[in-house]
């Protein structure tokens, strides 16, 4: 660990009393010994990926046609006995470029969980690391460009059935998002969260939550440092068999501390206003306080058997590269439908909105804004129990702080995908 490291993980006070939660479940979850026969899962895949892209880095000023050649691999094996189960996901996708602007790479993520069931208590311990290229709309950090970001992500969760219709719950995390030198203006970053909530259903379709966090984020070097203090209340709702909603309503509060650019005389200040003496810039800090309203909501809709369709929209604080916290609105819409057996298509449009503070001169802060939604449509055929092919085209718009005010890339892609036979064993 880094020096920058260090300093964050010493100065901020959730870190310790997260380290020994994650202890203490860890070892609780390693003393247990089920005297059952384990119960082993395997599933596996592997896919090739054919795409052109005219605008792959979403620049103002696209540089030419990129050909994307991928080929990708997703293992997931599961370990059950009694009321413990480990589970192992991986996936790993190697990525060749030919075109100007190419960035051959390898994505992929690893993710491992713990967990226990006992009477009234649900314990859950889970570690992950992931390497992608910033470049999804629905995931992306949409205020940064396209470029390689890692992410380790530590978590555990703990919820108590109090009675039959009402439960407890608490979480902790810790996540350090890193980025490459490609992805300009970025700021790497640790963010702790400590949380905890009730959830109580009303009856059988019908069901309120309360939940409450408290958040730390701390850049590595450059960017403001950030406490956050939310709340929401929602009510989530099965309108038949078909069709289910979810709403919440709530609010956060986030205090800022940061540096902003001054003018200061050296001197008495009528010299420096008489011409006499010239001032001079410095660097001082800066505190903010903002608040305001935080919202999820979602809708979902299967007209028949093979036709569905969903939506969702939410504003929340989350943490960014841009070197503070930012508020994040999201608007996905999907609609899906199967034309024969053999023979599928779907539509998507993604929309992903951020607003972080910029300190700006006289010590105050300013709003940046970026947007980046996309426009998708897909088709797919199997061609046999396990293979399948798909094609799709994608839209982008990009609309970000800084020199590249706007930018548009369209992609085609043909995809043939191959699903190993489950293998379920047991001793």
């Amino acid at each position: 660990m880094s020096r920058p490291d260090r300093l964050a993980a010493r100065r901020s006070p959730l870190t310790a009393p997260l380290r020994r939660w994650v202890a203490g479940m860890a070892v609780m979850l390693a003393a247990a010994s089920p005297a059952h026969a384990d119960l082993w899962s395997l599933e596996s895949s592997v896919e090739s990926r054919l795409e052109t892209n005219d605008n792959v880095n979403l620049v103002k000023h696209s540089p030419g046609t990129v050909n994307s050649l991928s080929l990708s691999t997703a293992l997931g094996a599961t370990r059950r006995v009694e009321n413990m189960a480990t589970r192992l996901g991986l996936n790993a996708t190697s990525v060749s470029q030919s075109g100007r602007g190419t960035n051959d790479r390898v994505d992929g993520r690893i993710n491992l969980s713990q967990s226990l069931s006992l009477e009234s208590d649900d314990f859950d311990v889970s570690a992950g690391y992931s390497q992608d290229f910033n470049n999804v709309v629905q995931t992306a950090d949409v205020a940064l460009s396209p470029g390689q970001r890692r992410t380790t992500s530590l978590a555990a969760s703990w919820s108590h059935s109090i009675n039959e219709r009402l439960t407890s719950s608490a979480q902790v995390s810790r996540n350090e998002t890193r980025y490459g030198q490609a992805v300009s203006n970025a700021s790497d970053y640790t963010d702790t969260a400590l949380g905890g909530g009730l959830s109580y259903r009303l009856t059988e379709i019908d069901a309120l939550n309360l939940q409450l966090s408290h958040s730390e984020y701390r850049p590595v070097s450059l960017g403001n440092r950030s406490s956050t203090d939310q709340w929401s209340l929602g009510v989530s709702h099965q309108w038949s068999e078909r069709s289910s909603s979810s709403v919440s309503l709530g609010s956060y509060r986030t205090r800022t501390d940061g540096t902003a650019l001054t003018l200061v005389c050296p001197l008495d200040v009528a010299l420096c206003r008489a011409g006499l003496v010239p001032f001079i810039v410095v660097r001082e800090p800066v505190t903010s306080a903002a608040t305001g309203l935080q919202y999820s909501a979602s809708y979902s809709y299967q007209l028949d058997e093979v036709s569905a369709i969903s939506f969702s929209a939410s504003r929340s604080q989350r943490p960014g590269g841009s070197g503070s916290v930012q508020r994040n609105d999201v608007v996905n819409l999907s609609a899906s439908r199967s034309f024969s057996e053999t023979w599928g298509g779907s539509l998507s449009y993604n929309m992903s909105r951020t607003s972080a503070p910029i300190a700006g001169s006289g010590g105050a802060f300013g709003v940046g804004e970026s947007r980046q939604q996309s426009f998708a449509m897909s088709l797919s055929r199997q061609l046999a129990d396990d293979l399948t092919l798909g094609l799709s085209y994608q839209r982008t718009q990009a609309n970000n702080v800084g020199p590249s005010n706007s930018a548009q890339s369209s992609s085609v892609s043909v995809s043939l995908r191959y699903a190993f036979p489950t293998f379920d064993a047991s001793r």
